[in-house]
């Protein structure tokens, strides 16, 4: 009996890895690329096609107001249609997220990043769905970063000594700061921002995402008196905290540096 309750549990687990494999597959599942031609501008700096059908720029966040602007001109811009690969479902809203490039190759995404209109956001992880996307936008954010384009320039992160971070709930936000601490439960690693959770920033990672997390080449165990960035929707649980649901959510900033940051 115990043998065929072994093998029974063998081959339950060996379906449940086979329909997870199967979920991550459709989840990444790409639609074939359509080309539109005629998109306009629609508020929320979504595009429209003459269908009717919204999309929204998958693997970023718009983060500034002349986005809209920049959407406008670079249509305009194009000589022919616009191809559109879109990925997942839509939302609901009717919204569906895709990838757009131009009649030139120009990605419309990397294109806004590296304008400082917009930054990588991508905690559903569509990236991975398009083979060197990311190193792509990542480059044009460090481009924008540098050159303090856009939002980089008029507005960029939030200290997280900043005690605005209160009045930013539930908008997304990125936040430098320097870990005072790192706490830990069975559940749940804080990054610490200072000595009362109560009052002062936390970034939240769930554990069962810290091999993630080691795996990019980042251990946020060993954190404390580092210089970091965070990325996500600022909440309050006492005091302001963001949850860094993916590795390129947390970045290194540079090694613990004499004086306040």
């Amino acid at each position: 009996m115990s043998c065929l309750r072994v093998i029974f549990l063998g081959l339950l687990a060996g379906l449940l890895f086979l329909s997870g494999s199967h979920a991550k597959e459709e989840d990444c599942s790409v639609l074939a690329e359509t080309e539109v031609s005629a998109l306009t501008v629609a508020p929320g700096d979504l595009l429209r096609a003459p269908s009717g059908n919204l999309y929204g720029l998958a693997g970023l966040k718009i983060l500034d107001d002349r986005a809209a602007a920049a959407l406008s001109a670079w249509l305009e811009g194009q000589s022919g249609a616009v191809g559109v690969t879109q990925v997942g479902k839509e939302d609901r809203w009717g919204v569906q997220a895709a990838f757009m490039r131009g009649a030139d190759g120009t990605d419309l995404g990397g294109f806004l990043i590296s304008q400082g209109l917009a930054v990588l956001w991508d905690p559903e992880e569509v990236l991975r769905c398009r083979k060197g996307l990311r190193a792509v936008y990542e480059a044009a954010e460090n481009q924008a970063r540098q050159q303090k384009n856009g939002w980089w320039g008029s507005h960029g992160p939030f200290l997280a000594t900043d005690s605005r971070l209160y009045g930013a709930r539930g908008s997304f936000q990125i936040v430098n700061g320097k870990v005072v601490s790192v706490g830990k439960t069975r559940r749940i690693l804080y990054l610490n921002f200072g000595e009362r959770w109560t009052r002062d920033f936390t970034g939240i990672i769930e554990i069962k995402k810290l091999k993630a997390f080691r795996g990019s080449g980042l251990d946020p165990e060993k954190l404390t008196g580092q210089i970091v960035e965070m990325r996500g929707i600022v909440q309050l649980r006492g005091g302001p905290e963001i949850r860094l649901h993916e590795p390129a959510a947390l970045r290194l900033l540079k090694l613990e540096q004499p004086g306040p940051l």
